[in-house]
């Protein structure tokens, strides 16, 4: 095996273990046959990140358990209004103390939980007295009413939550060839998607958001929140694609042949994400060429329903958390 993006053999010492879906989404599935520990990187500092500003937050919303988790990690999660009022939480949803110190020069902004507070207002003013006059301002948010939603890398000053661009396809596509390329499906039909990965070529016609009205993909439980990744390889009409859900909110297409000659595929992964355990589920994928031909035009009518989608995902949130 050699590593996908940059073709370094895979040995005991060059290989890393990557996760199929991103760890800090809740994916747990791994291989340790596609990247080399560079690569993987490389990838984790770029879209994976990417990614995770956008979506990432819903994993500790629902106190989802990482496979690979850093104890000392703090959750820190902005909240926004349609005022454009911010709220930062942490675990649980639970409002965190917020410190303001102002040293004369620059003001400093902590937030830390009800148990860890003292002991950060009173290292940190410590630490800043060597240097600096310091003076403190602390409160706790009063509770209200107001509806929050959750904030992400491209949420607007009036609390519109956005989600797409470039980066959030490269990524959705590299989960996709992950598990194309784990389950050792030929590699010759992926390389429009590596190079589409990679950010070499600037593809129009790769990764598109799907939620069709005509037909219903699989079944959804009513408080089911689960990552699908489907392959669907078509012989009748000579295409290759993947169907990936993020927690059932960010469903999209990706393309990747439109001249696929190999066998039939119709393979699907499925991860119960509060039950933390692989899930069966039936994938019904109906896309004749020419959907995939106009998928550019289908796509400009998904907003509502993908926002649809997402609400249904913050209900489910607001049931299992405190806001």
């Amino acid at each position: 095996m050699a590593c996908y993006n940059c073709g370094t053999e895979l040995t005991e010492a060059t290989r890393s273990e990557e996760h199929i879906i991103n760890n800090a989404l809740g994916g747990h599935l791994t291989s340790v046959e596609l990247l080399c520990k560079p690569c993987n990187d490389q990838f984790g500092h770029g879209i994976d990140s990417a990614i995770e500003k956008q979506i990432g937050q819903v994993t500790d919303l629902l106190g989802i358990k990482r496979h690979h988790e850093n104890k000392d990690r703090k959750i820190r999660i902005e909240m926004i209004s349609d005022t454009g009022a911010v709220k930062v939480v942490g675990k649980n949803m639970q409002p965190l103390h917020e410190l303001s110190l102002d040293t004369g020069d620059k003001q400093v902004v902590l937030f830390e939980s009800e148990a860890n507070y003292e002991a950060l207002k009173n290292r940190k003013k410590k630490e800043l007295s060597k240097k600096f006059k310091v003076e403190d301002k602390e409160y706790i948010r009063a509770p209200d009413k107001t509806k929050y939603r959750i904030k992400n890398s491209l949420s607007d000053a009036d609390g519109n939550t956005a989600f797409g661009g470039p980066e959030f396809f490269r990524a959705a596509a590299k989960m996709c060839l992950n598990y194309y390329l784990s389950k050792g499906y030929d590699p010759s039909y992926c390389q429009d998607v590596i190079a589409y990965i990679k950010g070499e070529k600037k593809f129009n016609d790769i990764g598109y958001f799907y939620y069709p009205k005509h037909y219903r993909i699989h079944e959804l439980g009513e408080n089911e929140v689960s990552h699908i990744i489907h392959i669907k390889g078509d012989t009748q009409y000579k295409l290759l694609y993947a169907y990936i859900e993020l927690f059932n909110a960010h469903n999209a297409i990706i393309i990747f042949s439109l001249n696929y000659q190999g066998d039939a595929i119709d393979d699907t992964y499925a991860y119960d994400l509060l039950a933390g355990k692989e899930m069966a589920k039936t994938v019904k994928m109906w896309l004749p060429r020419h959907h995939l031909e106009i998928m550019d035009l289908i796509a400009k009518e998904v907003g509502p329903e993908h926002l649809r989608k997402f609400n249904r995902l913050e209900r489910i949130i607001e049931k299992r958390q405190l806001l």
